[in-house]
């Protein structure tokens, strides 16, 4: 017989079925605690590059609607006007001046271990735009590509989200302009060791181009991450300097795909890349892109 004192405990039933019901609710709360995060991380990133855009249409008022070219390539040769002087290397020195911190540069999920004593940087130049220049008689250097120039500035890309990889021995620093460890990318290929975090853009579909591999863990190199950096899709910057997330289909590579390069633009398409209203026509002509690495 139990005493008026006697304290009945739980029966192993009874704690089994706690314990079920805590495990359940730990199952349901623990994604969405972790989607939480990274929607935080997201923001965080999608702010970083809000910042950068208004970085790059600051630089481009106090430059005539010029976007930044970037330091000269070994082979420019101002002289002769010949040669590669438009890589846009060093932008993100170019633009410090404007920005003023180097936190801006990280994205909060950038976890790819930087080169020691490198600055983090998140965020790479579409190299397609600091291609677009002319030679002016007497200057000493290539004119970097005119805002008045794009056809569509609100869908071509300015940035896109990357790393640079510990092995690639570069030290970024993002507040150098003449800093030639700034690698730059056009969505299928690459200007120094270069991981894209955007996913296999257009119509690269689950494989990354023929030039590229998937990432490798750790990252050695140039490479794609196969997982975008943020559920799903990434961060990118526009021309007008605006910033969105987008899926990677979401986001044409600008080649057509009769071009020799791994190519997304109907082969019928009468695109070139040095003079072509592509971007204006993003979404429209049965193309499912919403943005494009094309310039024009």
């Amino acid at each position: 017989m139990i005493g008026p004192n006697t304290r009945r405990g739980f029966t192993l039933i009874e704690l089994l079925i706690v314990i079920a019901i805590i495990s359940i609710l730990a199952a349901i709360l623990f994604p969405v605690f972790a989607t939480a995060r990274d929607k935080a991380r997201q923001s965080a990133c999608m702010s970083n590059g809000k910042q950068l855009g208004i970085g790059f249409m600051q630089y481009s008022s106090d430059y005539d609607e010029m976007l930044p070219i970037g330091n000269r390539s070994a082979g420019c040769n101002p002289s002769a006007q010949t040669g590669d002087c438009r890589e846009g290397f060093g932008w993100p020195g170019t633009i410090y001046p404007y920005v003023k911190s180097k936190g801006v540069y990280a994205c909060p999920n950038d976890t790819v271990a930087s080169f020691t004593g490198s600055d983090v940087l998140s965020y790479t130049y579409n190299f397609n735009i600091p291609q677009v220049y002319t030679w002016i008689a007497g200057m000493t250097r290539a004119v970097g590509p005119y805002l008045s120039k794009f056809s569509a500035p609100s869908k071509t890309v300015l940035l896109f989200e990357s790393s640079v990889p510990t092995a690639s021995g570069w030290t970024v620093d993002v507040t150098d302009p003449l800093n030639a460890a700034s690698a730059l990318g056009n969505g299928t290929g690459n200007t120094g060791n270069l991981a894209y975090a955007t996913g296999y853009t257009g119509q690269n579909g689950t494989s990354p181009p023929a030039t590229y591999v998937a990432c490798p863990s750790p990252v050695t190199g140039s490479c794609y991450f196969n997982t975008p950096r943020h559920l799903g899709g990434a961060i990118y910057v526009f021309a007008d300097g605006h910033a969105k997330w987008l899926p990677p289909t979401a986001v044409s590579i600008g080649y057509p795909s009769a071009s020799g390069a791994v190519g997304d633009i109907p082969a019928t398409s009468t695109y070139s890349q040095a003079a072509s209203p592509v971007a204006a026509g993003m979404g429209a002509s049965g193309l499912p892109f919403t943005a494009t690495f094309g310039i024009q």
